[in-house]
Parts: structure tokens; C-alpha cells; sequence
């Protein structure tokens, strides 16, 4: 015999619970470029990233930033995470993504090392003044 209100009790836990499992999935903001949701390698990898970079372990944070931006490229937390994590362990993919931040200081700042050392004198200073 149960006690009275329980099965009151059960039904809402039960709707709490269905409720909840409904709300779970991610938002169409969070989709990837195509609509597809990220994979949680992808998110596992980008957790990765950032605890390495937390460690100071630059090379897996580039290794597992770089992975997360590889698959999904338009995330622009992601792109610069990644961006400084292969510029800390001096890969030449950090130019690449610099292209990508216009508005990233440092970004600049390897461009502009860039122009210099490529003889880009006038490139070089006209970045230096447009920031």
C-alpha cells in the first residue's frame, strides 16, 4: 500500500526527469558550420586544449586547440585559443591564423614581425599605425 501523495510525487519527478533530458541537447547556436552538432571529441579535445594550456604543456594545448578548430573552423573562441597556443609552442600555423584576427593585437603584432622580415617595410608600418 503506498502512502498517500506518492504516486503525486513520482509523476512530477518523473516529468522533472523527462523535462530535463528534453532540454539537453544544444542550442542551433552551438550547431557547427553545416548545422551538424559538435562531437564530444571535439569539445573533449578543446577541454584538452585548455587544461594543457592551464599546465603550461604547450605542445598538447596546440596539438588539441588545433584539433577542436580543424573541426569547427568558424568558432572564433576556439580560432583564437588555438592561435596562441601554436604561436606559445612556435608553430608556423600561428602566421596561418593570424590571418584570421584582424583585431587580435597579437595577431598583429606576428603579422607586422612578419612584413619586417620579409622586407615588407611599408606593410609592416602600416599595420604598426592602423593599431
Amino acid at each position: 500500500m503506498q502512502r498517500p501523495g506518492t504516486s503525486k510525487r513520482l509523476a512530477l519527478l518523473a516529468g522533472a526527469f523527462l523535462s530535463a533530458c528534453a532540454a539537453g541537447g544544444a542550442p542551433a547556436g552551438e550547431r557547427g558550420p553545416r548545422g551538424e552538432l559538435p562531437s564530444r571529441a571535439d569539445f573533449g579535445a578543446y577541454l584538452a586544449g585548455r587544461f594543457a594550456a592551464a599546465e603550461t604543456d604547450t605542445r598538447a594545448a596546440a596539438d588539441n586547440l588545433l584539433k577542436a578548430l580543424r573541426a569547427d573552423p568558424e568558432q572564433p573562441e576556439v580560432l583564437n585559443r588555438a592561435f596562441l597556443a601554436a604561436l606559445l609552442d612556435g608553430r608556423p600555423e600561428a602566421l596561418r591564423l593570424a590571418r584570421r584576427l584582424p583585431d587580435n593585437t597579437t595577431a598583429n603584432l606576428l603579422l607586422t614581425g612578419s612584413d619586417v622580415q620579409a622586407g615588407r617595410w611599408d606593410r609592416a608600418e602600416q599595420r604598426l599605425r592602423a593599431k
